[in-house]
């Protein structure tokens, strides 16, 4: 079976396994997870589309992170916070900064953001590493996102500066220029930047105030060489004085990958368009 395959694999480095919600038949999801605690030498750790995660499946799984003393990268998407304790969560969160190795961390949630000190154990958790230099977030599939989990994220990047690829994901929620004015200003700071993905798709509470913030922000990262926004149906996000976000593009002198979604954004206009004329 799996299990008994993956103890037999010692020099494994790398291990990705997506289950798209297949009922596993030959072992159960706790012995899968304390399998993965037998690979000393793992390095990369992907684990996708396992949205039923049970407490006890979390703990087996966090127990599992903290033998992992050589890994570098690690990518868990699709956890639902609705089936999950707050005790479970602070201590996947725990397991996670004990691995003083980790350069890159993608996590994906889904459901409700189930209590505000989980989500700040999380981050508290996530200021510890030393040499994280890529993180990703995706908080689309969750619900109840506000100024505090906003905020959450503004303190870390104010603590870790050493990043130089953030992808943060919030589509479809109701996040404003207030609430994302701790964002903009934890991104300034990230002098170390080189690729920004923002994913603002269907957030339709954004206004020309948070391009204006994002027009001061931009300039402060020298190195970016890659910029990718997603604004598409964000249908109150245009007017004349978007025009500033344009020109704070011609700052970023090292840029050469530009990637901007405005899909569906009727007030998206010619006076936009001259700044890449």
């Amino acid at each position: 079976g799996i299990v008994e395959t993956i103890q037999s694999l010692k020099g494994l480095r790398e291990f990705c396994i997506r289950f798209n919600d297949i009922t596993m038949e030959n072992c159960t999801l706790e012995e899968f997870f304390i399998s993965l605690g037998k690979l000393p030498n793992l390095v990369t750790l992907v684990i996708e589309e396992l949205a039923d995660y049970s407490n006890r499946d979390l703990i087996r799984l966090s127990q599992s992170l903290n033998k992992m003393t050589k890994l570098q990268t690690l990518v868990i998407r699709d956890i639902d916070m609705e089936n999950l304790s707050e005790d479970s969560l602070r201590y996947f969160s725990k397991s996670i900064s004990s691995i003083k190795t980790l350069s890159s961390i993608d996590l994906a949630f889904q459901g409700l953001i189930i209590h505000e000190r989980v989500f700040s154990s999380i981050f508290e958790c996530f200021n510890k590493f030393e040499y994280l230099s890529s993180f990703a977030m995706d908080l689309s599939r969750c619900k109840g996102i506000s100024l505090y989990e906003i905020s959450q994220i503004s303190e870390m990047l104010t603590q870790i500066t050493r990043i130089n690829k953030l992808s943060l994901n919030f589509e479809g929620h109701d996040v404003n220029a207030h609430t994302l004015l701790p964002l903009t200003h934890g991104i300034s700071i990230q002098k170390n930047l080189l690729e920004l993905s923002l994913n603002f798709t269907n957030c339709s509470e954004l206004n020309p105030d948070f391009l204006s913030s994002l027009s001061v922000a931009l300039p402060s990262l020298p190195h970016l060489n890659k910029l990718s926004l997603s604004f598409a149906n964000c249908e109150g996000l245009i007017n004349q004085t978007s025009a500033t976000f344009f020109e704070s593009l011609s700052s970023l002198k090292e840029l050469t990958t530009l990637e901007l979604d405005f899909s569906n954004i009727l007030a998206f206009d010619s006076f936009c368009l001259d700044y890449f004329s």
